[in-house]
């Protein structure tokens, strides 16, 4: 099977320049059973009382819109997509283009950066896990999320697509961290996908940008499994250079 790497600028570019390939995606949870790996997320980021939140990979900002909906806290969200940061910017958060792996943002300026599933888009991981360090400040936290491997992997086989290519994903991913955390602790979770309509979901899938695939022949009910990572990483009080994970989950969707 073909496989597509999420880090390639051109393709995630392409993806995400308007909110068609974004929505496509969405569409694949719209029924799902299991936790809401969103929702950990959320939690993950507000239970540590944060004055001041950087979401990087905003997206088109519904998570950034829900933190900054919390009493006091200062919300700033950046995405490479010039769209993403304007329909972010239209849910009145304050949203910025800019780039993981050279946030302009100055040193030690968050108490908790938010990194749900964008982390397997950046071309050079430890750049980008470097200035996450470089902007949270002593005591601050990374919430990070990624899929695992084999993510929905039935859901593009039926629709004819490459296979995902995830640089930073539930297996690999702790490894990646430990370079930059002192200490990573995952939970686990798992969810069901079901496709009630072939049509509705799969086909505007297929037809997303810049996705070379074949139409897949209509079929019926159908589900998936898929698995995601959802953590929590904490910088001790003094200490810029190293971070402990205070919390790490896993979360199907």
């Amino acid at each position: 099977m073909p496989v597509q790497k999420l880090d390639d600028p051109v393709y995630v570019a392409e993806q995400y320049a308007t909110e068609v390939g974004l929505a496509a995606r969405k569409a694949i949870y719209a029924d799902i059973s299991g936790p809401n790996a969103r929702d950990v997320a959320l939690e993950a980021a507000l239970e540590q009382q944060p004055t001041a939140v950087l979401e990087v990979g905003c997206g088109e900002g519904e998570l950034a819109e829900q933190i900054a909906a919390a009493a006091g806290i200062n919300v700033v969200a950046v995405d490479l997509s010039p769209r993403m940061v304007e329909v972010t910017a239209a849910r009145g958060v304050d949203a910025r283009v800019a780039d993981v792996q050279a946030l302009p943002v100055a040193d030690a300026s968050f108490d908790v950066v938010v990194a749900v599933w964008m982390l397997y888009h950046v071309p050079d991981l430890d750049r980008g896990l470097g200035e996450i360090v470089r902007v949270l400040r002593p005591g601050g936290v990374l919430v990070a999320g990624t899929n695992a491997p084999g993510h929905l992997a039935e859901v593009l086989e039926l629709a004819g697509l490459p296979g995902w290519e995830l640089g930073f994903d539930g297996d690999n991913g702790q490894a990646l961290l430990e370079a930059h955390f002192a200490r990573v602790e995952r939970r686990e979770a798992y969810g069901t996908v079901t496709l009630a309509d072939y049509d509705a979901v799969v086909l505007p899938l297929v037809a997303a940008p810049a996705v070379p695939c074949e139409r897949a022949a209509a079929g019926s009910r159908r589900t998936a499994r898929g698995k995601a990572d959802v953590g929590r990483f904490r910088c001790p009080e003094g200490d810029l250079s190293r971070f402990y994970a205070a919390a790490c989950g896993r979360i199907s969707t």
